[in-house]
């Protein structure tokens, strides 16, 4: 009988990103501790696929290059389930990977939270033109030298330094444009053939100029900010995937202007970096879902 456990592996990847600092609303770490393949003895026989969604797509894949975890960013279980059937996509990945021994483990938002995370990569592609080439410890150290201020929105006690969200106060203003495109060049970076170009939405107060440096305060969030935001009083930019469309109303009312890129395009250029630091710390296979991607994409008719 097989005597190996995961519990070595779910360590490292705590490690990583502990789970502590995920939010209290949040369903992270181990979702299916499925009983390995005969084949895993050891951590070193395990294979990862990183994917930012389970899709059934994603699911093929891990199949095909023969993976035993996969590691999804957001977790394919949130709410709460009331039965295992085949008639629902989200259950049939459930029960297939049960089948197969493939386990299934989401980091979401202590993966934001952790230094180094997707708030600092976030913040680096916003205002870094070579975020790409900067090591995960680097995003916050070299957003120190642009900003008077750079912290979490939301603290983690236990860590101020580490939290949700990221606010920060420039030493020097800059632009919209020099914002977008930056934050568009570093979005469309480590594309694989299969995803769409991510764009931006826009939403800016009357008569705004988008050439003008004027901003100096900027508060952003992974996937969907809108909540986290409404602690904030008031900042001149605000970036995150999604908001409502009466909570960027306000927003712009306010002056306050908005930059959305839809929910998991400002998530999935992280994955890059977190497929090395995986790499390096479990010196195991991480291969990177090419079928994921956001599901919105714009019609041009």
């Amino acid at each position: 009988m097989n005597q190996y456990s995961r519990k070595e592996l779910w360590k490292a990847l705590d490690q990583l990103a502990p789970l502590q600092f995920a939010g209290a609303w949040d369903n992270v770490g181990v979702l299916l501790d499925a009983l390995p393949a005969q084949k895993v003895q050891q951590i070193s026989d395990e294979k990862i696929l990183l994917t930012i969604d389970l899709t059934e797509s994603v699911f093929e894949e891990a199949l095909a290059h023969h993976c035993t975890v996969i590691v999804c960013y957001h977790p394919i279980i949130f709410g709460g389930l009331k039965r295992l059937t085949l008639a629902h996509s989200q259950t049939r990945t459930l029960l297939r990977a049960a089948q197969a021994g493939i386990a299934i483990y989401s980091p979401h938002s202590a993966l934001d939270a952790v230094r180094g995370g997707v708030c600092d990569w976030l913040a680096g592609a916003s205002l870094l033109a070579n975020v790409s080439s900067l090591n995960t410890k680097n995003f916050a150290e070299s957003l120190h030298h642009l900003c008077t201020e750079y912290a979490p929105i939301e603290v983690d006690q236990a860590d101020p330094s580490q939290g949700a969200g990221r606010l920060l106060t420039l030493k020097s203003a800059l632009s919209l444009d020099f914002i977008c495109k930056t934050l568009s060049t570093s979005l469309n970076m480590n594309l694989s053939g299969l995803q769409k170009k991510p764009y931006l939405r826009l939403a800016t107060p009357e008569h705004y100029s988008s050439k003008v440096d004027d901003i100096k305060t900027i508060a952003l969030c992974p996937g969907a900010g809108g909540g986290l935001f409404k602690s904030i009083a008031h900042v001149d930019l605000l970036i995150t995937g999604e908001m409502s469309h009466h909570d960027v109303l306000a927003r712009i009312q306010s002056g306050t202007t908005v930059i959305l890129t839809e929910h998991s395009r400002c998530e999935r250029g992280y994955l890059k970096h977190y497929q090395t630091l995986m790499t390096q710390s479990l010196s195991i296979p991480v291969v990177l879902a090419e079928s994921d991607d956001d599901p919105i994409y714009l019609y041009r008719g």
